[in-house]
């Protein structure tokens, strides 16, 4: 797509070097504003417009905002970020509920059931929107060090621009006049107002949760994408948004689906309602039939015409499909008022109709801060309902890859995910699996136990496991099957196997088991209390079979897929370690040469080569 293409979707009407990052588009998510960003960024280098000493000023510090900054500060340009709120990321502060994926909204196209955005500036990870906003906000705090011509007005409205003068006042703590080359509004799609006094999408609520005086009928009305994930928040049992997505997209149902859907997607002239009323949907429908709320109505309220839109994303819309199939009741119309009374809401229509609901959310769509804030520059050049170039990324491979570098220090980029986040306070990450599975353990809140956890890496926090009565369980390995190892007692009293849900005891010879390895054929190595002395050992089905160690003790630290196994043992009792690999039974000595004392073999590969270290 050429650079000229990007500019004149995204520039507004009259006004040369003003650009508006999607807030007049009919699809935005934090991926494609960033990657709106990204392409003006480039777009603009690319026409010569972004040198050195360029001055852009920036309105707005969403995702999108941030993005442009770095983008245009790593190129050399001068730049100033604009925000009302006190903080940057405002619009998703605070909440524990929505799901946020860079990809989803691409199904059934390839690369939707990517976690990572895959972005070269402010890359994220699926995650809760406070937990992404938090991946956010670390990725700004780290790389806005590699631009030192970025400068940031928290607190701050734009009282007037003038584009003759190519200038705009602001006025924050202290009074500002920012001049500007190039002019970005990065303001968003719009703010969602509370209707009737009901919760706004981005408010936490209590929709989802299952207790007594939970409300027994729920009105949502809209169908946007908030209507649509509403409806099925409030219709299923636990509703988990990122477990739901991750089971329906990686299951061959949604292979199955995928040719269907996407000839929906590009025929732009189909009635959606009749076209996805045809969908054969039976294998999908065992994701929803079994988890609806037997003692809550639902009922779905909509204004249009039809029920889809061809701007929401076509799981969702495959999701309502199914409860729609499973009893949803539909309640047409525009909504003319919701009075909450003693008894509930009463919510009427236009035509007069009314009906009483326990609780009622309202999705109606955003006031657009553009165009509320800035009428002047609320036309963009383009027909908007013609393909947006902007969406896909356009910029040369490592175009922005200079942005992670500084004159004079070499660094590395990447990502930091915390695990624990939400109920850890203190935790080690022990091993990491072929498939990005991690094991370890954590400190649990107001309890000095610890806990074993195991992180899937599917965007969804850890799992916890524990024994009750024992004060510390930490997983050590984790195998290519999810099978995992566990100890308990903090000093390895016992030994556990974890495999397919089933928790198998791997006994010891005496009182106390340490388990470190498990391979992918499920066989377990480490070490287990014998004659007085720790010593290495293998388990098979449970039952411990001690290796060869020279009669002073040692540990096995790892096996690999082909059983060859390492450690160390002592050469005397409670003196030097050697290293050791026993292959076949074979145990092989290593040990330390001068100036060291001991030697521990720690890790071996699939030809059984091994890597450790020495010590004094």
């Amino acid at each position: 797509m050429k650079a000229e293409n990007i500019l004149e979707r995204m520039q507004i009407t009259g006004n040369e070097r003003i650009y508006s990052l999607g807030c007049l588009e009919h699809r935005v998510t934090i991926y494609s504003q960033q990657v709106r960003a990204l392409n003006l960024a480039w777009a603009l280098t690319e026409l010569q417009q972004i040198h050195s000493g360029t001055r852009v000023v920036i309105v707005g510090a969403g995702a999108a905002g941030l993005t442009a900054a770095l983008a245009f500060g790593c190129k050399g340009a001068r730049v100033d970020i604009v925000e009302r709120n006190e903080v940057i990321l405002p619009r998703f502060r605070g909440n524990t509920q929505r799901y946020l994926h860079p990809h989803a909204y691409e199904w059934p196209n390839a690369g939707a059931t990517e976690l990572e955005a895959g972005l070269p500036l402010m890359n994220w990870m699926a995650g809760l929107a406070s937990d992404v906003t938090a991946q956010l906000a670390r990725a700004w705090t780290i790389e806005r060090t590699w631009c030192d011509s970025i400068q940031l007005y928290l607190g701050t409205m734009v009282n007037k621009i003038d584009p003759g003068m190519k200038v705009v006042l602001c006025d924050g703590a202290i009074a500002v006049s920012l001049p500007y080359d190039i002019l970005v509004f990065a303001v968003g799609v719009g703010t969602e107002h509370s209707r009737f006094g009901t919760p706004t999408y981005w408010d936490n609520d209590s929709l989802a949760q299952v207790y007594n005086s939970a409300p027994t009928s729920v009105l949502v009305s809209g169908n946007g994408d908030g209507a649509l994930v509403d409806v099925v928040r409030a219709a299923l049992i636990d509703f988990d948004h990122a477990r739901l997505m991750t089971q329906v997209l990686s299951s061959p149902a949604a292979y199955a689906l995928q040719a269907q859907v996407s000839d929906l997607t590009s025929d732009n002239a189909v009635n959606l309602d009749d076209a996805y009323g045809r969908l054969d949907l039976s294998d999908v429908l065992q994701f929803v039939r079994g988890r609806i709320r037997k003692q809550r109505k639902v009922i779905w309220n909509v204004a249009d015409e039809h029920l889809y839109r061809s701007d929401t994303m076509a799981l969702n819309r495959v999701l309502v499909e199914c409860l729609r199939r499973s009893g949803l009741q539909l309640w047409p119309g525009r909504v003319n008022s919701a009075v909450h009374t003693n008894h509930g809401i009463l919510v009427t229509l236009a035509d007069g109709s009314e009906r009483l609901f326990d609780a009622a959310v309202f999705r109606h769509g955003p006031t657009n801060d553009l165009t509320a804030g800035f009428p002047e520059f609320s036309e963009v050049n383009s027909d908007l309902k013609s393909h947006d170039p902007a969406l896909l990324p356009n910029w040369p491979e490592k175009f922005f890859s200079v942005c992670s570098k500084r004159p004079g220090i070499e660094s590395l980029r990447y990502d930091v995910v915390e695990l624990d986040e939400g109920f850890g306070l203190t935790s080690r990450a022990w091993s990491m699996n072929e498939l990005g599975a991690v094991v370890g353990w954590t400190q649990l809140p107001r309890s000095a136990d610890h806990a074993a956890f195991v992180w899937s890496g599917s965007g969804l926090h850890p799992e916890l496991f524990s024994v009750p009565g024992v004060e510390q369980t930490a997983a050590t390995d984790i195998n290519v099957h999810g099978d995992y190892v566990v100890s308990t007692g903090g000093g390895g009293s016992q030994a556990w196997l974890v495999s397919r849900g089933q928790l198998t005891v791997l006994n010891g010879v005496g009182r106390s088991a340490m388990p470190y390895s498990i391979n992918d054929n499920g066989q377990v190595v480490g070490y287990c209390e014998a004659d007085g002395m720790d010593q290495p050992c293998i388990w098979h089905d449970g039952r411990p079979e001690l290796l060869e160690n020279r009669g002073h003790g040692g540990v096995a630290l790892q096996i690999n897929n082909e059983g060859t196994i390492v450690g160390e043992i002592r050469i005397v009792a409670n003196g030097a370690t050697a290293a050791t690999r026993w292959c076949d039974g074979r145990l092989e000595v290593f040990c330390a040469p001068q100036p060291y004392n001991s030697a521990r073999a720690f890790r071996v590969n699939n030809h059984g080569l091994a890597v450790g270290y020495l010590m004094k």
